[in-house]
């Protein structure tokens, strides 16, 4: 995520009216510190194979450098904002992905959302 598409983040949603829960991603910064730490990223139709090491690296990118960035940016906008990790309260549940043309290691499918964990975070915003 470039600066500018973060700082127009921020404002869009300093705009809207009803507090928004935001979910993301960050692909391309997790490949990039893989490859800076000599780890080689591996894909199977495009999804990632996450080992040990490589989840180290995701949980390092998603709730430490993408959420923070996240966070400071809506801050700065006047928005009252929190980052989490579906981790944190056991909020997102999720199961080992499989996948007919390999093992992807780590990787899951959500399901299940404690939905009442977001909706009293939104509460008291």
């Amino acid at each position: 995520m470039t600066g500018k598409f973060v700082k127009r983040l921020g404002q869009t949603v300093a705009a809207l009216e009803a507090p928004p829960l935001l979910v993301h991603g960050g692909g391309k910064e997790i490949r990039e510190l893989q490859q800076r730490l000599g780890v080689e990223p591996q894909y199977i139709d495009g999804l990632r194979v996450t080992d040990a090491e490589s989840l180290d690296i995701v949980q390092m990118v998603l709730v430490g450098r993408v959420n923070k960035r996240l966070v400071s940016s809506l801050s700065v906008a006047g928005v009252d904002a929190f980052g989490m990790s579906g981790v944190d309260r056991a909020a997102v549940k999720a199961e080992k992905m499989e996948h007919p043309a390999g093992d992807l290691g780590l990787v899951g499918r959500v399901v299940e959302v404690r939905v009442e964990v977001f909706k009293r975070l939104l509460e008291d915003a």
